[in-house]
């Protein structure tokens, strides 16, 4: 008759095997013959853990340290069970006993790396690894996990040099190839990360995880069909892979496909209710939608699942400032900073809420975050940037950025610094060309084309910062722009000489923007402003034209078509008109800012949440003296501005008579 430790033997070779029926049988038929047998209990308790009953092999476990507490290896076993369970706090503590049992077990002190990573305890996590491997030196997965360690510290270097010695140990390891990649890529290393994730797919091809991280990279790297490919093999093979649900909405949103976007968001939130990034990105589609409640909603749910996510609390911040609810903005921009005092949108949007309540000292530096934030590039030049300091006869390029207007609006500047003892080339964009040499700039040069050298450079809207620009002074020699002489002659000749006050109009800006939804007007809304004694005659080129014919049979505009500007140059016409005009009435479009610079009788519709140029509460402009602004008081209502722009027409008309 075999003797009990022979049926263990059998026993444990069985479970081996993968015979877990037999091996049972087998240990309940050493219980059966001595029931304080803590090896059969011990043994016990892993079968049914490879059954997926985790409490049963915790008391199991529980029961054989019961029996004989000494067994370093039955404490580190029941550290596996009750991380299993998420029981960090008591694995841990088991892992420190058997350590103490047993100091130079490199399994122990691989487990409580890991139990103290999983609670965030990541100096110690790596304390142990470090143990781990220095105990066992061939212990690939140890290295492993030690450079997962080291990369969620932010320790890179070091991470990437784990891995390697875990390839070194174990060059089929594929987590290891994925792990790399992963550190790789967080470095900017694209190419070598999606090398990384390729071998690891190579040696386990249906590895979801790395093909979703391959994805992410083809996606980094603009390769958009390949990593659609990835995510959706990566959903083959783990339907319920979040992550790839999220980054495959994240593809269809900046291709513009927002209802696709907003399904995947949607799945990854069901395959993972607490998915904080997922929520943060579907609330972006509502923001692109326009449907603010839901927006709040999801950015809401992402900082009860994530309450330190800067983004979201920035993206929250913005939609509360499009509703017009600027201290609440302001809490969320704050707020985030706290978390990452370097957030570039944060940064950008605390900037432009500060220029907007006129805190100029604190607003102009800033609002240099602007470069760090996507849709402003910054040039790069290998001359420095200029600090405002005497020119000293060296020479200083000046290049524009952002849109026509932005340049109008500050080629005042540039005027000043012509009396500098310097040499000054203005780089614009060419449009601009033909309007800024009639109005006596010198040393224009366009973008894009040659020009001379230069000694230092400056972006224009940095002029304000460099030259300490306060609300008081602001430069505005009204005006700094100027018509031709002859062109305005011809058009007062074409406009005639009828007593009619005339107002020139525009409605539409660059659909480029992206705030153009909300500062665009539809023509019909200026429907007011055909009074008796007025005559509309459109300023608008380009998009929105096409509103003209829908109005037709309501009011009259007077339109010159696409003649305007064609022979002359962009904006020579349309200078020379305005100087004919009585009044200008706009949205907030380039053609506000060349009505200001010429000094002409300016009045510009906004919507309750404008751009912060046009500041807070007010109905003049220091930029332009000529300017009356006409705010929105409630969210995207545009008929009470322009009842309130008609009546003050109609009052405009009666005092001219």
């Amino acid at each position: 008759m075999p003797t009990i430790v022979e049926v263990l033997k059998a026993a444990l070779k069985l479970h081996q095997s993968g015979n877990l029926d037999e091996a049972e049988r087998l240990y309940r038929e050493v219980l059966q013959a001595n029931d304080h047998n803590a090896d059969a209990w011990h043994l016990l308790g892993h079968v049914a853990f490879a059954r997926g009953d985790a409490a049963t092999a915790t008391g199991h476990i529980e029961h054989a340290i019961a029996l004989d507490g000494a067994q370093s290896n039955f404490h580190h076993h029941l550290a596996d069970m009750y991380a299993s369970q998420g029981r960090f706090s008591e694995a841990e503590a088991c892992c420190r006993q058997a350590l103490r049992l047993k100091d130079n077990s490199a399994a122990a002190h691989h487990t409580l790396g890991t139990v103290l990573m999983r609670q965030g305890k990541l100096d110690p996590a790596i304390d142990s690894y470090r143990q781990a491997v220095a105990h066992q030196p061939d212990f690939a997965i140890a290295y492993n996990n030690l450079g997962a360690a080291l990369r969620e510290r932010g320790n890179i270097a070091e991470a990437v040099h784990a891995y390697h010695q875990a390839l070194r140990l174990d060059p089929c390891l594929a987590l290891a190839h994925y792990n790399l990649g992963v550190a790789l890529q967080s470095c900017s290393q694209t190419s070598e990360a999606i090398a990384c994730y390729e071998r690891a797919l190579a040696i386990q091809p249906g590895y979801a995880e790395a093909l979703c991280n391959l994805g992410r990279a083809f996606n980094d790297q603009g390769q958009t069909a390949k990593a659609v490919e990835c995510f959706q093999r990566a959903l083959q093979q783990q339907p319920n892979l979040a992550e790839a649900h999220c980054l495959l909405g994240v593809v269809f949103q900046n291709q513009g496909h927002l209802a696709k976007a907003a399904e995947c968001y949607r799945q990854a939130i069901h395959a993972k209710p607490d998915y904080g990034d997922a929520y943060n990105n579907l609330g972006t589609v509502y923001r692109a939608e326009h449907q603010y409640a839901e927006a709040i909603e999801c950015y809401q749910l992402a900082l009860e699942f994530r309450p330190n996510f800067a983004e979201a609390l920035t993206n929250l911040g913005h939609v509360y400032k499009v509703q017009g609810r600027v201290p609440d903005a302001a809490v969320c921009y704050d707020q985030s900073l706290r978390i990452d005092p370097r957030h570039p949108m944060a940064r950008y949007s605390r900037a432009v809420m500060l220029l907007a309540a006129g805190d100029f000292s604190r607003g102009w530096v800033e609002y240099e975050s602007r470069f760090e934030c996507s849709g402003f590039p910054r040039r790069s030049f290998s001359k420095p940037v200029w600090n405002g300091a005497p020119l000293g006869g060296r020479t200083l390029l000046v290049h524009a950025e952002q849109a026509l207007g932005d340049a109008i609006q500050f080629a005042r500047y540039v005027k000043l610094l012509d009396q500098d003892s310097g040499k000054v080339f203005f780089e614009i964009p060419e449009p601009l060309l033909k309007l800024f040499e009639q109005s006596g700039f010198r040393n224009l040069v366009v973008r894009d084309q040659a020009h001379a050298d230069f000694d230092m450079h400056l972006p224009l809207l940095s002029l304000p910062r460099v030259l300490g620009t306060t609300l008081e002074s602001i430069p505005a020699p009204i005006p700094y722009l100027s018509a031709d002489p002859q062109r305005v002659a011809s058009w007062g000749r074409e406009l005639g000489r009828s007593k009619d006050f005339k107002v020139g109009i525009a409605w539409q800006g660059s659909t480029a923007y992206l705030g153009d939804r909300f500062r665009s007007i539809s023509l019909t809304h200026f429907a007011p402003l055909a009074q008796q004694g007025v005559e509309l005659v459109s300023l608008q080129k380009g998009a929105g034209v096409e509103q003209l014919a829908n109005v037709a049979g309501q009011f009259q505009v007077r339109d010159f078509g696409a003649s305007l500007d064609r022979e002359h140059g962009p904006f020579m016409d349309t200078a020379a008109i305005m100087k004919n005009l009585d009044l200008v009435v706009t949205s907030d479009t380039a053609v506000a800012h060349l009505a200001g610079a010429l000094g002409v009788n300016v009045w510009v519709a906004l919507p309750l949440s404008p751009d912060w140029r046009w500041m807070y509460d007010r109905s003049d402009s220091p930029w332009y003296p000529t300017m009356r602004l006409f705010r929105q008081t409630k969210f995207d209502d545009w008929p009470s501005v322009f009842a309130r722009l008609a009546e003050a027409l109609r009052l405009e008309v009666v005092r001219r008579r």
